[in-house]
């Protein structure tokens, strides 16, 4: 019997594949400005959506400004990760700009589970290959867990990995395989919300992550960002994306690509709203993009607490399952997305189109120099 609120699409649209908790980053985003308060003792707090507030499109650029570092193809930039699973997926989840490290996660499909699971963690860095666990000698096959590997990270040591165990907690471990401790969220958690995506900020004191939660028939699913501190305490949320419509359709929610600005004052992160609509079988249900964004959070100066001022700095003209890729300049001031033609320099304080680039294949990572 299926639930009220239908599971996210697939990453493949060939076929419905299961996705009874893997709907993170293979979503992407939209925005709806939400306010809320901060996270109080059993976690809850009231949002507040409002309707998407105009942002720049896909427009010539009225200036055009030097390059700030070079904008590169991750996979062929970090070299030295080999393919020890050829029928696995490879994905690139996280580069650490102080060390030049980055990481890569091979998903493996198991057609007779119908499940996916994450196979292989790899850190490539300036000397090649600096780790690689697998499962099970490293870290457990947990399946339906992931879809992608966004549920994996770089930190908060140098020689660490954090990666989700399950819905409510998270794993840090050494590049030898050592599990180093575990950070309980469970307190924070809502019963049905599942851990997504993670980061840590770049001085490592804080943990971003972003969640989903199936809400009711109207609601739909919503996605939340929550900061933590770097023992799991301290929780704090920022910000809430929700899609509010009428009729019979069901609205999702979902975030995807949380990164860091290099000074670690906001986040960026790619919102995307879809709808849900029922069909007669065998197809249940019919996805349907509808809003697509980068959304920039500033947050709270240091010591304070509450929601974040969110922006939206870009929109997507024809939202499409999987193409949104985020990336910050060294410097801040500026970030990279990718659209269908290429790839765009927006200005980080107003969604200025200010540089084109011709279409990146694959992950990308921003240099400051090289």
């Amino acid at each position: 019997m299926k639930s009220e609120i239908p599971d996210a699409p697939p990453a493949t649209r060939g076929g419905l594949l299961k996705r009874t908790r893997r709907v993170a980053a293979l979503a992407f985003a939209a925005l709806v400005l939400t306010t809320f308060a901060g996270c109080d003792g059993d976690g809850d707090a009231a949002a507040q959506p409002t309707t998407p507030t105009p942002a720049p499109t896909e427009t010539t650029p009225t200036a055009l400004g030097p390059t700030n570092g070079q904008i590169v193809n991750a996979h062929e930039y970090l070299t030295g990760a080999p393919r020890l699973c050829q029928s696995c997926r490879r994905e690139f989840v996280r580069f650490d700009p102080a060390s030049g490290t980055g990481l890569f996660v091979d998903v493996q499909y198991v057609a007779a589970t119908d499940e996916n699971h994450l196979s292989r963690m790899t850190v490539v860095g300036p000397e090649g290959r600096a780790a690689g666990l697998s499962c099970p000698k490293d870290f457990a096959c947990e399946p339906e867990l992931w879809a992608s590997g966004a549920g994996a990270t770089l930190g908060p040591a140098a020689d660490e990995i954090t990666l989700r165990s399950d819905d409510h907690s998270l794993q840090v471990i050494a590049y030898d395989g050592s599990l180093r401790r575990t950070l309980d969220l469970s307190a924070v958690l809502g019963d049905e919300e599942s851990l997504v995506g993670l980061a840590w900020s770049p001085d490592r004191s804080q943990l971003a992550v972003h969640t989903v939660k199936p809400g009711g028939s109207r609601e739909g699913r919503v996605s939340r960002v929550l900061l933590f501190h770097a023992d799991g305490g301290g929780a704090q949320r920022v910000y809430t994306a929700t899609f509010p419509v009428s009729g019979g359709d069901i609205p999702l929610a979902y975030l995807s690509g949380l990164a860091w600005s290099l000074d670690g004052k906001s986040l960026g992160v790619v919102e995307n709203h879809e709808v849900a609509h029922p069909r007669p079988s065998p197809i249940a249900w019919d996805y349907r993009g509808v809003w697509q964004g980068v959304v920039v959070l500033r947050l709270p100066a240091a010591g304070k607490t509450g929601s974040a001022a969110a922006e939206t700095l870009y929109q997507y003209r024809r939202p499409t399952w999987g193409a949104a890729q985020i990336a910050w300049s060294p410097d801040g001031t500026r970030l990279a997305v990718t659209v269908k033609e290429g790839v765009l320099e927006l200005s980080a304080d107003d969604g200025e189109v200010l540089t084109r680039h011709p279409r990146l294949k694959g992950a990308m990572i921003w240099l400051k120099e090289i």
